[in-house]
């Protein structure tokens, strides 16, 4: 079979202070743009070092393990999208102005 997995991320335009602690929701987005269903697709989601884990969408499929969240075993259909979130707080340092990174994989 052959599958086109697309995977998206947002954080809605959050900004973030150096300095504070802010906890923000990302939108985790898997689109199947085909030919065929997708099946026993794994999505991890690996978060930035200065990320501390909260919660996560559909608890009962995602594992968490110390700085990745994922779900295993995910079937998508072609044409179709699964959405999860993922809920962290980020805490940074006065003097830390570098972006916050946060890699997905489908």
């Amino acid at each position: 079979s052959i599958v086109d997995i697309q995977v998206t991320k947002t954080d809605g335009g959050v900004t973030y202070t150096p300095g504070s602690t802010t906890q923000v929701t990302y939108t985790v987005t898997v689109d199947n743009n085909g030919p065929s269903d997708a099946t026993g697709v794994s999505i991890s989601d690996t978060l930035d070092a200065r990320m501390t884990f909260v919660s996560s969408s559909d608890a009962g499929d995602g594992t968490t393990t110390p700085g990745t969240v994922t779900w295993a075993d995910v079937s998508i259909p072609s044409g179709g999208q699964v959405v999860y979130t993922v809920t962290v707080n980020i805490i940074t340092l006065s003097s830390d102005t570098t972006d916050v990174v946060r890699k997905g994989t489908a």
